[in-house]
């Protein structure tokens, strides 16, 4: 059993081959995130308040957010931004309201037909700063990009506060994290990837199709995608003659990086694979293309490769 990773040709490999799918990141982030939020006094005058947070609290703030939560501007003169957090009472209520204590955010129940399904609270800045960072609407959520490059306990923090929202474990330690939002998925495969455990994503329930709530149809307006996360790291061990081609008709571009690497995905599976750092040039006249010629570390005059050159002349 080989005790290192490399790049090998595809006609080079042997009959079974390991595919790695994982990988190791070290990340960086501050200890801690500060906001600071101006208001105009009726009378004159300005007052400053400022909010720091825990950078792990933070993110598990975030965590909820993401998955539950929306942030919108109150319709009404000089409206603040409202950051509003669902969940019905339970253990998973107590959890948000526990945190928002620790860190000092002063919060309301937030009503729902005359019951409390969550909390909210006001804070211009915050708002501003999720609207931003996190996007608007739930097709359209998105994780943080500071958080995708903080070190693994941050993203540990993320995920485990999302998963409780939007999420389930089961007894076989494997997680999954659900939403509309294809944005968010990649996301959270991203972090996956860097945390060293293999994400797959499938696609749930479709555009148009409908689901019941209250009594009431409901048509869904954006697809669903699920993630499935295993908690050990997970390379793939491969058989080499149950390898198929797969027929393929467009523009190609050889990718070049310093490590000969690139992370590629399939059928919502991501993985390492090795790239091209060679250029492909062939001559063509109409549909007759000349042999094609393999150039090391150049390009084609208008920056792109060769080989999507050579791909166009089929269209």
């Amino acid at each position: 059993r080989a005790t290192r990773w490399e790049n090998c040709r595809f006609d080079q490999l042997p009959g079974t081959f390991i595919l790695k799918r994982t990988n190791t990141w070290v990340g960086s982030n501050p200890t801690s995130i500060e906001f600071e939020s101006r208001y105009e006094m009726p009378h004159g005058g300005v007052r400053l308040k400022t909010w720091q947070f825990r950078f792990e609290d933070w993110a598990r703030f975030l965590g909820w957010f993401v998955s539950e939560g929306c942030t919108f501007v109150e319709k009404r003169k000089h409206g603040r931004h409202r950051v509003t957090t669902a969940q019905k009472p339970g253990p998973k209520l107590d959890a948000i309201k526990a945190l928002l204590d620790r860190m000092g955010i002063v919060y309301l129940s937030a009503p729902d037909g005359g019951r409390a399904r969550g909390v909210t609270f006001s804070i211009n800045a915050i708002g501003e700063h999720l609207a931003k960072h996190c996007g608007r609407g739930a097709a359209n959520k998105r994780i943080p990009r500071y958080i995708l490059e903080a070190t693994p306990p941050i993203m540990e923090a993320f995920l485990e506060t999302y998963n409780l929202g939007d999420g389930s474990f089961s007894n076989t330690g494997t997680r999954t994290y659900m939403s509309t939002s294809r944005l968010l998925i990649d996301d959270v495969q991203e972090m996956l990837v860097k945390l060293g455990r293999a994400g797959k994503i499938s696609q749930g329930h479709a555009k148009g199709t409908t689901f019941v709530v209250g009594g009431r149809s409901v048509v869904r307006g954006t697809d669903g995608y699920t993630i499935y996360e295993r908690m050990k790291p997970a390379d793939s061990d491969i058989i080499r003659r149950k390898v198929v081609k797969v027929p393929y008709k467009g523009l190609v571009y050889c990718v070049s990086t310093p490590h000969r690497t690139i992370m590629v995905r399939r059928k919502g599976c991501a993985m390492w694979s090795g790239n091209s750092d060679k250029t492909v040039i062939a001559l063509r006249y109409h549909r007759w293309i000349a042999p094609l010629q393999k150039h090391p570390g150049k390009s084609t005059p208008d920056g792109r490769t060769a080989a999507a050159l050579v791909m166009r002349s089929y269209q």
